[in-house]
This record gives structure tokens, sequence and C-alpha cells, in this order.
């Protein structure tokens, strides 16, 4: 039992917090050099209208996913030996995903102007902005799902590798 919990200790544990480490650091320097660069092109004023966006996509990625993030995490680790239970997890949670996308796509395409408007006030015109947006968005669920597929197969290094 020693020997196991050193292999894990020693092996696993450090290789993903390395990864992750790395991955992290990436993070936080391409995060400085996109604000630097949005700080010195658009100044002030542009930043917080960055910062609106940034905090609409956000709660639009939170509500067309469900929260169904760490759920599905847990399911899949614990059904991943069971191939009929994990098979309806999986289902339900991709049914569900897809529709709350697909409505909270429609719903931001077809309304971007009155967003727009919400966001950033009737002097700027950034419609076109919310509706690309409301088009990635399908591709943004899809990949929360397939990385919380892999997140409770646990395979790591490919989710640090593919971030």
């Amino acid at each position: 039992m020693k020997r196991f919990l050193n292999y894990i200790n020693n092996n696993v544990l450090l290789r993903v917090a390395s990864l992750n480490s790395v991955s992290v650091f990436i993070r936080i320097l391409a995060g400085f050099l996109t604000s630097k660069a949005i700080a010195v092109f658009v100044g002030a004023e542009g930043m917080a209208l960055v910062g609106n966006l940034r905090n609409f996509l956000s709660s639009m990625q939170s509500i067309s996913t469900l929260g169904l993030y760490n759920g599905l995490v847990k399911y899949v680790a614990e059904f991943k030996n069971n191939t009929k239970e994990l098979s309806k997890v999986l289902s339900t949670a991709f049914y569900a995903g897809f529709i709350a996308t697909v409505l909270i796509s429609f719903w931001c395409y077809f309304n971007a102007d009155a967003i727009n408007n919400y966001l950033f006030s009737s002097s700027y015109n950034y419609g076109y902005v919310i509706r690309i947006l409301s088009l990635v968005l399908p591709f943004y669920a899809l990949n929360m799902f397939t990385f919380s597929i892999l997140n409770g197969f646990s395979k790591f290094r490919i989710i640090i590798v593919i971030n």
C-alpha cells in the first residue's frame, strides 16, 4: 500500500501538477499580453467594453452548458466501466446541453442589437460581434462536453495539451 501511495505522489500527481503549472503560466502570460495590447490599442474605454463583452460571453457560456461540466466529470468517472449507464448519462447531458445551447444561440443572434444596447449603449454598434459569438457558442459547449468526458476518463495530459 505504501509503495502504491509513493507511486501516485511521486509520478502521476507530479506530472499532472507540472503540466498544469505550465498551462496556467502560459494562460497568465497570454492574458497579460492580450490585455496590454487591448489597453494600448483601444484605451481605457475599450478595456471597459471588452470587459463587458467578456462578462456577457462568460454568462452565456455558463447558461448554455447548464453547469453540466462538473457533474458530467463525476458520472463519467463513476460509470466509465459500465457502458450502459455511461451511455445514458452522456446522451442525456448531450441532448440537454444541445437544446440549451441552441436556444441561447438563437436568442443571442436574434436579439443582438438589444444586447448591444444593453451592454455597450446605443452609441456603439457591436451587434455583429454578438451574432458571431452566438454562432460560435455551440462549438464552445461541444468543447466543454468533450473536456468533461476526457476529464472523467482521467486523460489529464490530453486536456492540458489541447487547452
